[in-house]
């Protein structure tokens, strides 16, 4: 495999073929289920009043909302409930898990820090039988987006009514960074993180049997070359998922998107005709000292054949630098995530497809093709 890959890397430096085009591609998730796009629910819940939910459990509660908002994660969450498992391993390859705490009234579904799709469930206790349920729904990319819903059960109409109130008054951003939310597996207390500015702020905020009432800020700095600190470990993923998902977003608006499309087409020993096409997404930076423009890509998309199989690549740059290899070939995806130590999480599903090292030689000799290309001053 990576002598295909070596040969492959080799032609296509050699390719003097370009021209100018527009692509749209995306990474479809894998789980066969019929869900509710994250985008719809995110613009509906705070409307729509859940009826019908027979008591105040957290399976019968999740169950109504499911079936109002139905997503393969809450989907698998309540299969667990039924067999009456603890815990489910839904892909031991990326660690997706479903974990189920009854006696704490909580449930997620997470994996090892892919880009697949989560979601965390609790509740807590209210006076008069009431409940408050908070349902938190993610995805880190195409689009990233991370939504938080708040439900009031009312035991004698037997519904659960949207609080969007308790989202704006603690939700929301205070120093314009990325925002993360941890709801309470033990205790009461919620978590809402934001990372801006090299900082994390961590607000807590404490539950007074019927509101959460704000308790207190914990700022740290985040370490950017240390693995073995989880916070900053998840602000870094979540920092490289924003520019991905930025540069998604870029790439799907033709006026906002400089593009340089190379195809080429070869033979490769006992494969037979491949077709190699990468697209180079790129801004581009006025230079005093030759009065041009030197052009860096953010974005390369890759895709080629070898025989009758189909690989696709993307490598995502941050001023240059290398933070994201994603490969896909059938069922096989291989990811790597790079900060400023090396190597920051690596996710295989199936087959690795190739090691981290290969995938930054190649992105780093594609980036100096493109530099060649369209560098030419320099």
């Amino acid at each position: 495999m990576q002598n295909h890959r070596t040969l492959r890397l080799c032609l296509l430096l050699t390719t003097i073929m370009v021209s100018l085009g527009m692509s749209r591609p995306s990474v479809a998730q894998d789980r066969n289920f019929e869900s509710c796009p994250l985008e719809v629910i995110a613009q509906g819940w705070q409307t729509k009043t859940i009826d019908n939910v027979a008591n105040g459990s957290l399976g019968v509660m999740l169950e109504r909302f499911d079936q109002t908002w139905p997503t393969w994660m809450l989907s698998a969450v309540r299969q667990a409930m039924e067999l009456g498992l603890d815990k489910n391993v839904l892909d031991a390859n990326t660690g997706l898990t479903v974990t189920i705490d009854a006696k704490n009234g909580y449930a997620e579904v997470s994996d090892d820090g892919s880009d697949g799709e989560y979601a965390t469930v609790c509740y807590w206790n209210r006076p008069g039988g009431h409940k408050l349920l908070a349902v938190l729904l993610g995805k880190p990319t195409d689009p990233s987006i991370e939504l938080l819903c708040f439900y009031d059960y009312d035991p004698q109409r037997r519904t659960l009514t949207p609080e969007p109130d308790i989202v704006q008054e603690c939700c929301q951003p205070e120093h314009g960074g990325e925002m993360a939310f941890q709801l309470p597996r033990k205790g009461t207390a919620l978590t809402v993180m934001e990372y801006s500015g090299g900082l994390s702020y961590s607000r807590i905020y404490k539950w007074d049997g019927r509101l959460f009432t704000f308790d207190r800020t914990e700022k740290e700095a985040l370490q950017m070359g240390t693995e073995d600190e989880t916070s900053s470990k998840q602000a870094q993923l979540a920092h490289i998922r924003k520019l991905y998902a930025e540069a998604k977003a870029q790439t799907a608006n033709s006026k906002q998107a400089n593009e340089t499309v190379v195809t080429s087409n070869y033979t490769l020993p006992a494969s037979g005709a491949t077709k190699d096409v990468t697209h180079y997404y790129y801004h581009g930076a006025y230079d005093e000292n030759t009065g041009g423009t030197f052009f860096t890509p953010y974005l390369i998309i890759s895709r080629h054949n070898v025989g009758a199989k189909e690989y696709y690549e993307e490598m995502l740059f941050d001023e240059g630098v290398l933070v994201f290899y994603f490969s896909k070939q059938g069922n096989d995806e291989t990811r790597y995530y790079w900060n400023a130590g090396g190597l920051l999480n690596e996710v295989i599903k199936g087959q690795r497809l190739t090691d981290d090292i290969f995938a930054a030689r190649m992105a780093g000799d594609l980036k100096e093709a493109f530099n060649k290309l369209m560098n030419t001053a320099y």
